[in-house]
């Protein structure tokens, strides 16, 4: 069976896999009582962002209606956005989800008929290719935010794509055919950039490829202009947004503008300021925002009593209170309260907050932002070593089966157990395998995309962002895949030469 039959059929079994997978898991929510998003995609407190400037501006042909919307409008870059509202404007905001849950589907399909012919290029065998291609597009913890309205949904079949076509560029013989390739993977990648900013880090493959291609001691004007255009292409997305952004609002906005001095909510940068302080020992983002909001809403509400700042410090570690005593840290919190509190005027009348952060305010930051530093310097090997290891086990040590069904309705059965701890070996054995990739491929261009963007990826989210969830490592899911399985073959010939036997 030659190649392209080989992958369609992936393909299509994988759109059917996700489909049903999906749709169980759908009517399994619908029948627990569980809120859905239009009765159609699963809900979640982040996709508002993405989606509300987009169905404003199908409703009323503007991305905001008033100073507050058009502060929110660049919170989140508008990559997501942009496809929910072209969905939205031809089918109606009524059917946008269905349509756009269909697409994700089908473009996560079309990803893994690609993925088959990136593997063949990798791991050099039609067999392996198989074998990582079935793993990703066949079993289910590839598939789990298909029917989110989040960037997890798209972002690794455009990952895929945009490596399809860079390495399409680099096989390809005739320069037209050769720009062609490389014009459409950076256009790929200026709109991955923009959909989010961090996948960016991929990026430095471009230039790699083209050095290799294009520039020779006699040719260095040629690899420049390539380079100038290509470059110019990966970032032209991002460049308008900023563009549009600063003229909108007057300043330089930044690739992640969560924090802004003018929205009141929760996400200020005294918000910001605790976390990174609790990041010290922290390990979930989901822990420390169940910890930290429930003080914010009692706070906005009025209350302020001691209480509640007790209850924040008694899930705090005891060597942490101790160090740096609860008078210390209570009058912190007390000051957070105060900030909270001071918002209210601004959110009851859907007001703007001055752009010049608050006095209270900037109390809170200067208390949480020396109480960081202190941490840093006294705990310096829980803060550099232990959680970043904490990290890195809670975003790789699972199964990845995200979906509520995998979690709730089955969980239990011994058949769907036996699943989970194979999906559970899969995964981990591929997150461990692919940081090995640099040190057993020769192929630099295979490096610049399989080996040092991952391991940049993997330290950003252990090390620096460290609030980290599940989803986040889903756009390198499939490149972690081909790495693992490169890897490990890599590991079973050279063992078989060692002991004198043929591959």
């Amino acid at each position: 069976m030659n190649n392209n039959k080989v992958a369609l059929i992936i393909s299509i079994c994988s759109i059917i896999i996700a489909f049903t997978v999906n749709e169980i898991n759908l009517n399994q929510l619908r029948k627990d009582g569980i809120e859905l998003r239009e009765n159609q995609t699963v809900k979640t407190s982040d996709e508002a962002a993405y989606l509300q400037p987009f169905k404003i501006f199908v409703e009323t042909g503007k991305i905001y209606r008033n100073e507050l919307e058009k502060y929110s409008s660049i919170v989140r870059s508008p990559g997501y956005g942009i496809i929910y509202g072209v969905i939205a404007k031809i089918f109606g905001l009524d059917k946008a989800l269905f349509y756009l849950k269909l697409f994700q589907v089908l473009l996560f399909g079309f990803s893994v008929y690609c993925l088959f012919f990136i593997s063949i290029k990798v791991v050099r065998s039609k067999k392996l290719a198989i074998l990582a291609t079935c793993i990703y597009g066949l079993l289910p913890f590839s598939m789990g935010f298909l029917y989110y309205t989040l960037t997890e949904s798209v972002t690794p079949a455009l990952i895929i794509l945009y490596v399809f076509f860079l390495l399409k560029a680099s096989d390809s013989d005739a320069l037209i055919k050769k720009q062609l390739n490389y014009f459409f993977a950076a256009l790929l990648f200026a709109y991955l950039f923009l959909l989010r900013p961090f996948l960016g880090i991929f990026g430095l493959a471009i230039p790699c490829f083209l050095y290799i291609d294009f520039y020779d001691s006699k040719k260095i004007i040629h690899f420049l202009k390539h380079f100038f255009i290509y470059g110019f292409v990966s970032i032209s997305f991002m460049m308008l947004w900023q563009i549009r952004n600063y003229f909108l609002i007057g300043k330089v906005t930044g690739l992640n503008p969560i924090y802004q001095n003018e929205l009141p909510g929760t996400f200020r940068k005294t918000h910001k300021a605790i976390w990174d302080f609790f990041k010290g020992w922290e390990s979930s983002g989901a822990h420390f925002h169940g910890t930290i909001v429930p003080l914010w809403e009692k706070s906005a509400e009025g209350d302020t009593s001691g209480k509640n700042v007790d209850d924040i410090i008694s899930k705090m570690p005891v060597e942490v209170v101790s160090y740096f005593s609860r008078s210390r840290l209570f009058s912190a919190f007390k000051n957070y309260q105060r900030s909270t509190l001071f918002q209210t005027e601004y959110r009851k009348n859907h007001e703007l907050m001055p752009s010049v952060l608050p006095e209270i305010e900037r109390t809170v930051l200067d208390s949480f932002n020396q109480l960081e530093s202190e941490f840093k310097s006294h705990f310096w090997f829980r803060y550099h070593i232990i959680t970043p290891l904490k990290v890195y086990k809670n975003l790789t040590f699972h199964s990845n089966l995200s979906l509520y069904i995998f979690q709730k309705t089955f969980r239990g059965n011994i058949f769907m157990e036996a699943f989970r701890l194979l999906c559970f070996f899969i995964y981990v054995s591929a997150f461990l395998l692919c940081l090995l990739f640099v040190f057993f491929s020769k192929n630099i261009k295979h490096i610049s995309i399989f080996g040092l963007p991952i391991l940049f990826y993997i330290f950003y989210l252990i090390y620096f962002q460290r609030g980290i969830e599940e989803r986040y490592t889903l756009p390198v899911l499939p490149l972690v895949i081909i790495s693992a399985i490169f890897v490990w073959w890599e590991i079973i010939i050279r063992m078989l030469k060692f002991f004198g036997k043929k591959e």
